[in-house]
């Protein structure tokens, strides 16, 4: 084989393995999971078919022989991937039918010794060449497996087809469109340049799914804040700050919850929707925007500063929403009390002078009537000097207690 077929292989090599590479990422999101399974079986395939242009002369025969059983478990786990990723369901029937043909199939590649009519054509002309040199009963398995098989590949087709659509007119993601549609037409063009079903020798639904699995990798990195933000470890950074966040995207999706955060409220990630998950922080605990004020403080409750700012992710540069949240029960508290202090009497808890001042002008700009009634106590200095002063803070409590009594009836 020429140094083209060489560069070739080497190259569908490093496109199938590099998901692989951070398997850890995608194998912890259930929406790509089973793409690693996908991936994985076309690493084993492309190692088979490098094995035929390159092996030992008495492996090529059994290699060539397994071309179709490879073919079948990449494209249905493929296809599997796809149809969880789009419905995050499975199939059991599916699954059932695949299980029979893999069994089957296994069983062939044991039993039957291998031939050298399997050395000709790419892996969807060894279907054809095995209904041909099998028996009857035998021919109309491979049959139905090649027409399971097309089924399968037309149903990624289409599947592809309308991801693109929701991923370009939907959710408006511009660059993961672009790397889908020239996936797209290097499939044609490698279709086109084609010679029974090879291209430099190298099987060209290999190719395609190799370039397919490679675009959709790409796009989703290009398109899902999530795992853009997993690659770049800013959770990590945010973490070690210590400061209590949430990261949504920009049509209220959770996409990221700080550790702190979820052990304080005891929330748990299945809670998707950023406006529940407000609701959850609101109970018995007062949430504050910056500049907000209170007018009176609960010691029964936790307050808490809610910062929102708008963020790009990287990479995709995408729009996201990150929201800081903070513990400020006990500067509100302080604040609470030194405001109180200042605006009311510490003896009666009545406001003061300093807070008739401060209302003042508001009252005066909104034209509001006001009454401004001075009392006092007669014999007040008599009743201190028998009874004592003490006494006589009593007496004035119990007076402002009753005029906030009277007050209230008519409020």
């Amino acid at each position: 084989m020429g140094i083209t077929t060489l560069i070739l292989m080497t190259v569908s090599g490093m496109l199938s393995v590099m998901p692989l590479l951070r398997i850890d990422i995608w194998g912890r999101m259930k929406r790509y999971r089973r793409f690693s399974f996908a991936s994985l079986l076309l690493v084993l395939w492309g190692y088979v078919i490098f094995m035929q242009l390159f092996g030992r002369p008495d492996d090529v025969l059994w290699l060539y022989q397994s071309n179709h059983l490879m073919l079948m478990m990449v494209v249905f786990f493929f296809f599997y991937a796809l149809r969880f990723y789009r419905t995050e369901k499975s199939s059991p029937i599916l699954l059932s039918v695949f299980f029979i043909f893999f069994l089957v199939d296994l069983s062939f590649l044991i039993i039957v010794p291998p031939k050298e009519s399997f050395m000709r054509g790419s892996s969807v002309e060894s279907l054809f060449i095995l209904a041909d040199s099998t028996h009857s009963y035998v021919r109309y398995f491979f049959m139905a497996e090649g027409v399971f098989v097309f089924f399968i590949l037309s149903f990624v087709i289409v599947s592809l087809m309308v991801d693109l659509f929701y991923t370009f007119m939907v959710d408006n993601l511009l660059w993961p469109a672009m790397v889908r549609v020239l996936s797209y037409v290097t499939c044609l063009s490698i279709v086109l340049l084609s010679h029974d079903g090879l291209i430099f020798g190298v099987d060209i639904v290999y190719l395609s799914i190799v370039i397919l699995i490679a675009s959709l990798y790409g796009s989703f990195l290009l398109g899902d804040p999530s795992i853009t933000l997993r690659l770049s470890h800013n959770k990590i950074l945010l973490d070690k700050i210590g400061q209590m966040y949430i990261i949504a995207d920009t049509k209220g999706n959770v996409i990221q919850i700080s550790a702190n955060l979820k052990n304080r409220f005891d929330i748990e990630h299945k809670t998707h929707q950023l406006s529940r998950l407000i609701q959850i922080i609101k109970e018995d605990n007062v949430l504050l925007e910056p500049g907000e004020t209170i007018d009176f403080f609960d010691k029964r409750k936790t307050y808490y500063l809610l910062q929102r700012e708008t963020i790009s992710f990287p990479l995709s540069r995408n729009k996201g929403i990150l929201l800081l949240i903070k513990d400020i029960t006990r500067s509100r508290r302080m604040s609470y009390e030194m405001d109180y202090v200042m605006n009311h009497d510490l003896m009666t808890g009545l406001h003061n002078r300093n807070y008739f001042e401060s209302i003042k002008p508001h009252i005066e700009r909104h034209n509001e009537t006001y009454a401004l009634i001075l009392m006092d106590l007669d014999g007040l200095k008599v009743y201190n000097d028998i009874l004592g002063h003490k006494a006589g803070d009593r007496l004035i409590k119990r007076f402002a207690s009753a005029m906030t009594n009277i007050a209230e009836k008519y409020r």
